[in-house]
């Protein structure tokens, strides 16, 4: 995937960017149309992306088979911005404690794992169809983590999810 700015050096580690001679690029497995988090340390992450064709029915057959567990092992993103008062892209959101979290699928009774296998086009005229994801991801028990926020290349936090049992959190 083609990333729209020449002027940021990414701090997420977790992302391999490969330069082109007038571009950067990225691998990705899903494009984030929506991003959800009301700030508590035991909330949910609610994310909806985009996927493809491949992805969205492996994903779905899973789900049909019926989920033998609700632990995410491996959940990474790397959401990006531009600020037009400074005229600067910027990073908005990316795990900053670790290149990945871990969590489950939440609700625990009935997890929000949505598949949509409705074709939705990337763009009018383009045979290119890309399927809807939507899922709910809680944090694992004793794993706290540190996410990375920013409302504008300004303004930026650290904020914590996930509980550390048994003892303070970090």
């Amino acid at each position: 995937m083609s990333l729209p700015f020449k002027d940021l050096e990414p701090r997420y580690s977790g992302l391999m960017i490969v330069q082109e001679p007038a571009q950067k690029t990225t691998n990705v497995v899903g494009v984030i149309e929506k991003f959800e988090w009301a700030g508590g340390r035991g909330g949910a992450l609610k994310v909806d992306f985009y996927v493809s064709q491949q992805n969205a029915t492996n994903i779905k057959a899973i789900q049909q088979q019926g989920l033998k567990t609700t632990a995410v092992k491996k959940l990474a993103w790397w959401i990006c911005d531009y600020d037009k008062e400074s005229k600067r892209w910027f990073e908005q959101s990316y795990p900053s404690s670790d290149l990945s979290i871990s969590g489950i699928l939440s609700p625990k009774e009935n997890p929000e794992l949505d598949v949509d296998l409705t074709p939705v086009p990337v763009q009018d005229g383009i045979d290119v169809n890309v399927y809807k994801i939507a899922m709910s991801v809680a944090p694992a028990a004793d794993k706290p983590y540190q996410l990375y926020f920013a409302n504008s290349s300004e303004k930026k936090v650290v904020n914590d999810w996930g509980l550390k049992v048994g003892g303070p959190s970090p």
